[in-house]
C-alpha cells in the first residue's frame, strides 16, 4: 500500500470519497475501539476521590499549632491596644479640663464635667468612652498646694488604665 520509497501512500492507494458513496464501518470501530481502550485504562488507574484521614489531620495539626501561637499574642495586644485607648480619652479628659479650668477661672469641674466639656460647641464634641466598658470619673487634687485635675477609669485596677505620671 505505501510506496517503497517515501512511505507515503499513492493515489492509486486512497480510496475516493465522493457524495455516492456509503460510510464505512471503520470509523464506528475506531470510536469503539478508543472507548474501550478508555475504560480499561479507567479500570486500571484508581480515583481519589477526596483527602486520606492523615492528610486531613496533618492540615488540623498545623492549624492547631498556628492557633496555640497566634490567639494569645492576639488577646494580649487587643488588651493593650485597648487600655492604650482608654489611657489616650483619660489625656483628652485631662487636658479639656485643664483648658476649661483657665479659661472659666475656676477651681473646680465639679460632677457635671460632661455638660461642661462634651458637646458640639464645647473642647470634645463626642464622648470619649472606654473600650472595655469603664465609665471616667473627673475630679480636681489638691497636694501640696498645687491643684490638679485627675481622671480615672473605673477599670483602673483590674486592667491597668492609669494614666502614667506627667513629668
Amino acid at each position: 500500500m505505501l510506496s517503497a520509497n517515501s512511505g507515503i501512500p499513492n493515489k492509486n492507494e486512497i480510496p475516493a470519497i465522493g457524495y455516492d458513496s456509503k460510510p464505512t464501518c471503520n470509523a464506528t470501530i475506531f470510536l469503539i475501539d478508543f472507548a474501550s481502550i478508555l475504560h480499561t485504562h479507567a479500570m486500571k488507574t484508581p480515583h481519589r476521590q477526596g483527602f486520606t484521614l492523615v492528610e486531613i489531620m496533618i492540615v488540623v495539626a498545623i492549624i492547631g499549632v498556628l492557633a496555640a501561637i497566634a490567639i494569645p499574642n492576639f488577646v494580649k495586644n487587643r488588651r493593650e491596644s485597648q487600655r492604650r485607648a482608654c489611657i489616650e480619652n483619660m489625656h483628652l479628659i485631662m487636658t479639656s479640663a485643664e483648658n476649661w479650668r483657665t479659661e472659666n477661672h475656676m477651681a473646680m469641674i465639679g460632677d457635671n464635667w460632661k455638660t461642661e466639656l462634651v458637646g458640639p460647641a464645647n473642647y470634645i464634641k463626642v464622648e470619649p468612652t472606654c473600650p472595655c466598658g469603664g465609665t471616667y470619673t473627673v475630679t480636681v487634687s489638691d497636694e501640696e498646694g498645687l491643684e490638679q485635675v485627675v481622671v480615672t477609669c473605673s477599670h483602673a485596677e483590674d486592667m491597668q488604665h492609669v494614666l502614667p505620671p506627667e513629668d
